[in-house]
């Protein structure tokens, strides 16, 4: 990143010879580039800010305006010369001249990036270590152009009675000669503008209707243009992940396992791919992600320098998942994604729906019909749910006036049917000094936990040492779960991932696109919130229920209605405390929405009388 710092300013220097061709002019705005990102440093330490990729991005974008306020002075000093006043006098009067603008043009960049420092969460982190070091730079350069600018200035100016040394003319006479095609070139160009202004000031409606018509054409096609947290970079590295079908052992996951990666070292373009199946039952996990458990597969997959490639990463990954996805049979979720250019852009899916509930089944249901409406939206792609109501499961409903009587309590008969099943680590119990046995697992053997019925003979042991089988003091029920148990604010929830393409719309819009298919499907009875790829929750939508039963329907409005009456309420004693005249709609709202609830409680409970069943009206 320094050896860029360095080429940017040589850069800037041959690009201000080429138009100023003043060696001196040159010389001076040389200087004073350096000069600018040196005071901007000293102020790094007081701020705790260290030199890294975001700070040192900061101050390349800052050359470009650094340079700025040193021509701006340098030709005010050279106008004053050319007056012919002294070099000192020439360089105080040229910069009393433009130090007022030059400071307002640097106030106005400076206000312009505050906001970004003041925003809080995840923009601010973002931008931080970016805005600080240009706005350093831009005050530092402010700073140099009226002190150190107009000093060299007046050392390195001539004036018009002046001769220049024979050093020096040689120079100048050289760069002169050197840059004789430049300056024909500029010259045309100016005369091209020169004309060109001339008729727009003698055609001003013309000029005038043609600025309002590029206008409307830019308002009109800011719907077709992306928006993105960090745009997708191909780095030549990607990861995947497989999920197997629920309830796949370890062995038949190891072969669909193997099976996507000949897909993936099939592709020319695939270098390497390292994969990892099943769970490490001892591993320590730091990065966030959920472990994998028996059924799930991850890898990392390096693909050639994209200079070498027809084809670009996304355009592999598409060919492997279409490829897998219609040759390997029993996978509940497949995705390849790109790591991106930093931290940020190498989460696990952009795109991300968050359905939340107050019941698993409900959430899960209401989940795949998001996800269904996510496989329509045009240039989504991948799309899945993080987890499925396909898990296979034995709960265990325990009796506990029959766990009492042994001194056990529920949870200590379901943790002595897990260790038995599940297995526990030796070191849980016995942990001798300087013997290491952390991969010693302690459970019943595959025959005795294979089968409903083997769980059913698990031999559980009271606090006085007799031990009976579960099947005695529990009853065991067979269905199905959750392949992940997520939670949102202590409430179920599920996730619907999906990804995007380079050139798509972006995660945001696709985000809003999903959202809005299902508010034209049919909105879900739940409270659905999405969030981008960094995993910070945007905005929440209350969609509209148009639910499947009178009775669900009459619950949510219920809800609604006994919130409304507290706002009402509320709202109404706080109008009449700061006026004694609150508006009429305002209190008349109380009143109204109370009967409305009436309403709704008499209607339920004349539903649970004729139903036989007791339920909670605002369960």
């Amino acid at each position: 990143m320094f050896e860029e710092l360095v080429v940017s300013v040589i850069l800037a220097g041959l690009v201000l010879l080429i138009f100023l061709e003043d060696v001196s002019a040159t010389a001076i705005v040389m200087t004073s580039i350096p000069t600018c990102l040196g005071l901007a440093l000293l102020l790094f330490a007081p701020l705790h800010f260290s030199i890294n990729s975001s700070t040192l991005i900061g101050l390349l974008l800052a050359i470009g305006r650094l340079v700025d306020d040193s021509i701006v002075v340098i030709h005010a000093v050279h106008r004053q010369l050319d007056a012919g006043k002294p070099r000192a006098r020439a360089a105080v009067d040229g910069t009393l001249e433009v130090i007022l603008p030059i400071a307002a043009a640097t106030g106005v960049m400076v206000f312009a990036l505050v906001p970004l420092l003041i925003s809080g969460g995840i923009t601010q982190i973002m931008f931080v270590g970016l805005v600080w070091p240009i706005v350093l730079a831009l005050l530092a350069s402010l700073a140099v152009s009226v002190t150190l600018t107009p000093l060299l200035a007046a050392y390195l100016f001539r004036g018009v009675d002046q001769p220049a040394s024979g050093w020096r003319a040689r120079l100048d006479a050289s760069v002169h000669r050197a840059l004789t095609p430049t300056r024909r070139g500029l010259g045309k160009l100016e005369d091209a503008y020169r004309a060109g202004l001339r008729w727009s000031l003698d055609n001003g409606v013309v000029v005038i209707a043609i600025a309002v018509l590029l206008t409307y054409v830019a308002v009109q096609t800011y719907g077709f243009i992306g928006s993105e947290m960090m745009p997708l970079a191909d780095t030549g590295q990607a990861s995947a992940y497989l999920e197997a079908a629920p309830g796949d052992s370890f062995a038949a996951t190891s072969e669909k396992a193997k099976a996507l990666e000949r897909i993936l070292l099939a592709q020319p373009e695939v270098q390497r791919v390292s994969g990892e199946i099943g769970e490490q039952v001892t591993g320590g996990y730091f990065t966030g992600q959920a472990m994998n458990s028996v059924n799930e597969a991850s890898y990392l997959i390096t693909f050639s320098p994209k200079e070498e490639r027809h084809r670009t990463i996304w355009q592999i990954m598409d060919a492997v998942y279409q490829e897998a996805s219609s040759t390997i049979p029993g996978i509940r979720r497949l995705a390849l994604k790109e790591m991106g250019s930093d931290v940020m852009a190498s989460n696990d899916a952009p795109v991300e729906l968050l359905v939340t509930g107050p019941d698993v089944t409900l959430v899960e249901r209401l989940a795949a019909q998001v996800a269904d409406v996510a496989k329509t939206v045009p240039g989504l792609v991948q799309v899945s749910t993080s987890s499925s109501l396909a898990q296979p499961e034995e709960r265990i409903i325990v009796d506990r006036t029959l766990a009492s009587q042994l001194g056990l309590s529920p949870d200590d008969v379901q943790q002595q049917a897990y260790y038995a099943t599940h297995g526990g680590l030796t070191m849980e119990f016995f942990n001798p000094q300087g013997l290491r046995h952390d991969t010693i697992l302690v459970r019943y053997t595959q025959g005795d936990r294979a089968t409903s019925g083997d769980l059913a003979s698990v031999q559980i042991v009271g606090k006085s040492g007799m031990a009976i089988p579960l099947s005695s003091l529990a009853r065991i029920e067979r269905g199905v779960g959750p392949t992940l148990i997520e939670h949102d604010g202590l409430r179920p929830s599920v996730s619907i991932l999906g990804y995007y393409r380079k050139g798509g719309r972006g995660e945001m819009a696709l985000d809003m696109d999903t959202l809005m298919g299902c508010d034209r499907a049919g909105p879900v009875p739940a409270r659905l919130r999405y969030r981008d790829a960094r995993r910070h929750d945007r905005d929440d939508a209350e969609l509209r229920p148009p639910l499947e039963c009178d009775e669900d329907c009459d619950r949510l409005r219920l809800l609604v209605a006994r919130r409304a009456v507290q706002v009402a309420n509320v709202s109404a004693r706080d109008a009449a405390c700061h006026s004694a005249r609150a508006p009429r709609r305002l209190r008349r709202l109380a009143p109204r929405a109370s009967e409305f609830v009436d309403r709704l409680d008499s209607r339920h409970r004349r539903r649970e009388r004729h139903g036989g069943q007791q339920r909670d009206p605002v369960a």
